[in-house]
């Protein structure tokens, strides 16, 4: 038994997506301006490949053909002794779109002028006597019997194609592409113009298909017609740009932040500018894998990246803009939505950011006891809250609050009073919302309150409190950065802090090893996963998470609680190796 396979396709070994390429014979490369004709089929499932190089044959056929004209043409030049074109000389070429649009009006052509009808007699059966009553083998043939309406008709688009007669040469697909031309002004020759044909012999067979069904009474839809001949593009309009889907996802983001906008407009000029062109229509899936590989090895930029980099800035954002443009209508549809492809972290590297270990926790907060304002507040604020650094920087005076018993043991958010020094009995927190001018939050999930462990009480913050006045910052100090977060002047301050005072250097300790070191201690303590979420901020895993008013202000300080004091976890420093 024969086994099929397809001449020219071939496995990228880097991607694994497959391409049908073929390198034109040497006599006829000094007509061509690439080394081969390669087309990706943007698929790594060999079968489904296989269907989709089709087109990409008949091209390739219609590119070969147009090549050795202008050879024979050129050689009868040379013989005659006149000086004949420039042998790349070629006119304009279409779009690949262009081409699916103009073959798609060619098919609806045909479903517009039997909307009503979908088998009028006798145009629906004027050519099925031509049909050979069975196929070679009794087997049903795909265009239909003689009985079936437009059986005739398909079976005089699909016999030639069947004997590998080209589109080009067949008169009913001839005019339907041309008046296709016409009709928008636009003309095609060469491969041009045999690629065209080949559409236009596929639209025609797809829609008499769909009138098939119709009669069936399989449905009214023209359902994988429609998908494979999409609408519009047929005029030349311009095409969504690569770069410009930024616009489509800052508009379907209610408030989107500016750095995470900067970011995705870096990742989509890295993404153009790496696959050599701005269209996002062009674009296909295994462009997406090429360039994250590319990032990761330091092809597509200045530098190689961690696999944490790509994936959560780069690969995100590109995603993350296709889909909103398709969703907008910006784009017919998402290339990359099944694109599952991501760089694999290097297991051999570590983590990125470590937890503070209980020595480098002394030495912190030794220190910060030395300092005044920020240096002193803010270490002992991320040891004892597992808040993020910007998330303290930008504390407003009524950020600190006070709730009675009774509040604190409501679900949900307490509507405590602003802190006052002289009340002792109930639950001092912070409140960290960013609804305040100047204020910020990552996510939603980050809106929440956290009760002040008493270790923050005993160190006198609520007198620091009280000495600030009202609606002001309780770190002035902290600037703000480019994109107005003051998380980004507390980390400069911070760093510097740590590693030229203090002297702790690793890069790995930084602000964040403070939430690390708090997700470890409330581990430790027991702590249910939902309930380090609430203190720290991160979004429910979980479906039931999502439900109701989340846990209690009481509920929470009992568990922060349990976070041990500085002193008392430091008993027995551990110091890292």
């Amino acid at each position: 038994m024969a086994v099929f396979r397809l001449v020219g396709l071939r496995k990228n070994r880097r991607t694994g997506i497959w391409e049908y390429r073929r390198v034109p014979p040497a006599h006829l490369r000094p007509y061509y301006d690439k080394r081969e004709f390669k087309r990706s089929t943007g698929t790594a499932d060999k079968r489904e490949a296989e269907g989709r190089a089709l087109p990409f044959i008949a091209q390739w056929k219609a590119l070969e053909a147009s090549l050795a004209a202008k050879h024979r043409a050129a050689a009868e030049v040379a013989a005659r002794g006149e000086a004949g074109p420039s042998p790349l000389a070629a006119p304009s070429e279409l779009p690949e779109e262009t081409l699916q649009a103009l073959a798609g009006e060619a098919g609806r052509a045909i479903l517009a002028k039997h909307s009503a009808n979908p088998a009028p007699y006798p145009e629906a059966t004027s050519r099925n006597e031509a049909i050979p009553p069975t196929g070679p083998h009794g087997e049903p043939a795909p265009w239909g019997t003689r009985a079936d309406p437009w059986a005739g008709h398909r079976f005089m688009l699909l016999a030639p194609k069947r004997r590998e007669v080209p589109a080009s040469a067949q008169g009913e697909v001839t005019r339907a592409a041309q008046a296709a031309l016409t009709a928008h002004g636009l003309s095609a020759e060469g491969p041009q113009w045999e690629a065209l044909c080949y559409l236009v012999r596929e639209a025609l067979d797809g829609a008499y298909a769909v009138l098939q069904r119709r009669h069936r009474g399989d449905g009214w839809s023209d359902g994988s017609f429609a998908e494979r001949f999409p609408v519009g593009g047929a005029s030349g309009e311009p095409r969504p740009s690569i770069t410009g889907l930024i616009e489509p996802w800052r508009q379907a983001k209610e408030k989107p932040h500016p750095k995470t906008s900067d970011r995705y407009t870096q990742a989509l000029a890295s993404f153009a500018a790496f696959i050599g062109h701005d269209d996002a229509t062009r674009v296909q899936p295994g462009d997406l894998q090429r360039w994250l590989i590319a990032l990761k090895e330091g092809k597509a930029g200045p530098r190689k990246l961690t696999a944490k980099t790509i994936n959560e800035g780069y690969r995100a954002g590109v995603k993350a803009c296709f889909a909103a443009a398709a969703e907008a209508g910006a784009l017919r549809v998402d290339p990359l939505a099944g694109v599952k492809f991501k760089i694999k972290a290097d297991a051999a590297k570590g983590p990125s950011r470590l937890p503070y270990g209980d020595g480098e926790a002394v030495r912190l907060l030794a220190s910060a006891r030395e300092q005044q304002g920020t240096l002193r507040w803010l270490p002992l604020m991320l040891a004892y809250t597992g808040a993020r650094i910007g998330e303290i920087a930008q504390l407003r005076r009524e950020d600190v609050r006070f709730a009675t018993p009774e509040e604190a043991r409501k679900a949900g958010r307490a509507g405590g009073t602003v802190a006052e020094a002289n009340r002792r009995k109930g639950i001092f927190f912070l409140r960290l919302t960013g609804e305040e001018e100047g204020q910020t939050i990552k996510n939603p999930s980050s809106r929440r309150e956290v009760p002040l462990h008493p270790a923050i009480i005993e160190a006198g913050f609520l007198d620091f409190v009280a000495t600030v006045g009202a609606g002001k910052y309780l770190f002035p100090e902290v600037t703000a950065g480019k994109y107005g977060n003051k998380g980004d002047g507390g980390s400069r301050i911070y760093r510097k802090w740590a590693r030229n005072i203090v002297g702790i250097t690793d890069s790995r300790l930084t602000a964040h090893s403070w939430r690390h070191r708090i997700e470890d201690q409330l581990r430790d303590a027991g702590a249910p996963e939902d309930i380090r979420d609430a203190l720290t901020g991160h979004a429910s895993k979980s479906m039931g998470g999502r439900y109701g008013r989340g846990h209690s202000l009481a509920t929470k300080a009992e568990w922060l609680a349990r976070v041990p004091t500085i002193h008392t976890a430091a008993r027995k420093p551990q110091t890292r190796p």
